[in-house]
């Protein structure tokens, strides 16, 4: 079942939409959350979510996976996990929420947790929603020409990539969302319609792991290892 959210923009308070789960509603008077009134804000964004499973041992661990379609605020999840962990009518000592973003798979690293452990902590593990939304509208330096730019979406290490030319040289660029950055100069070397892209500095690391990209004729980059393909980037730019 998918659930509508209404997440008022600047303002900490979260809205729950209709839903006929009567559980839910209980669920969001007893954590102080209301309903939406008729009329809300013209910078309300609609949210929705589902449950991916919701799994219990007893009394004494639930554990539930729930996808978001878009990022939330730190405050936002820690009411919102009051309202699934009230939503089920037994009580647990322990209930470990994880949040999914789309096309993140779950058991590869979740974008945040709530855990009920048994206090509650609000761990955001990806990049928050300023620190993607940074990551996502930088400027690009005029000094570059620009091949292309994309999204790393894997949580803990989130990324802005950039591809470009400069002073008739090839580098690859890495924003991370903690600020923290890095550079290198790479090699191309084309194969049909695809570009094998190789840093030309190498550690010992990197050449260990075999680690390399290519970028096809649509402008997608992709990421690739000795076990195979690590990540397809989201293209924020081609």
């Amino acid at each position: 079942m998918i659930y509508k959210i209404i997440l008022i923009i600047g303002v900490s308070s979260l809205y729950i939409g209709c839903t006929d789960n009567a559980e839910t509603t209980a669920a969001q008077e007893q954590s102080g959350i209301s309903n939406p009134s008729s009329k809300t804000s013209s910078d309300a964004r609609k949210l929705s979510y589902s449950i991916i499973s919701d799994k219990s041992y007893n009394n004494i661990k639930r554990s539930v996976d729930v996808r978001l379609n878009s990022r939330i605020t730190k405050d936002a999840l820690g009411k919102f996990a009051k309202i699934i962990k009230l939503g089920d009518k037994n009580s647990y000592q322990r209930t470990f929420i994880s949040y999914y973003l789309p096309g993140m798979k779950v058991g590869e690293g979740a974008w945040a947790t709530t855990h009920f452990n048994p206090d509650l902590e609000v761990k955001i593990l990806g990049a928050t929603l300023n620190e993607h939304e940074k990551l996502v509208s930088q400027s690009d330096d005029p000094s570059r020409t620009i091949i292309g730019v994309w999204l790393d979406k894997r949580p803990m290490i989130e990324a802005r990539v950039s591809l470009y030319k400069k002073n008739q040289k090839v580098y690859i660029e890495m924003i991370y969302q903690d600020g923290s950055t890095s550079n290198d100069e790479v090699v191309e070397r084309k194969s049909g319609n695809i570009i094998r892209i190789v840093k030309r500095f190498m550690t010992s690391h990197v050449r260990s792991f075999g680690e390399y990209w290519t970028l096809d004729k649509d402008g997608d980059l992709k990421l690739y290892d000795n076990e195979g393909l690590v990540i397809a980037y989201i293209p924020i730019r081609k």
